[in-house]
């Protein structure tokens, strides 16, 4: 796993993403993010080679917590605490994907 090499507890909740390709697994991780309490730890479960990246630049841009990542040949495994601050609607990662319905 990069980061911490610590156990990591279990998961408030699972976004599993299997098959699903850039940008749905950030989308729905943001989604979850959003209906989390602060501190609410989200496994995001991928299969998207693009998600290491991508789940990386948007804790960056969102203030959520990437505690570790663990890669396999069949999955990436995504640890992410939800940060203090609530996500705006619309704003889900620092390559530009906005959230379906933005504008509404």
């Amino acid at each position: 796993m990069k980061g911490p090499q610590s156990i990591i507890p279990d998961p408030d909740q699972i976004v599993d993403c299997t098959g699903k390709w850039c940008p749905i697994p950030i989308v729905d991780l943001a989604k979850a993010a959003r209906a989390s309490r602060p501190g609410a730890l989200l496994l995001l479960i991928a299969t998207d080679p693009a998600v290491e990246r991508d789940v990386q630049a948007w804790c960056n841009a969102t203030g959520n917590r990437l505690i570790g990542i663990t890669l396999t040949r069949e999955r990436i495994s995504a640890y992410v605490e939800v940060g203090i601050q609530p996500l705006p609607d619309g704003f889900l990662s620092a390559t530009g994907h906005s959230s379906p319905g933005e504008g509404k």
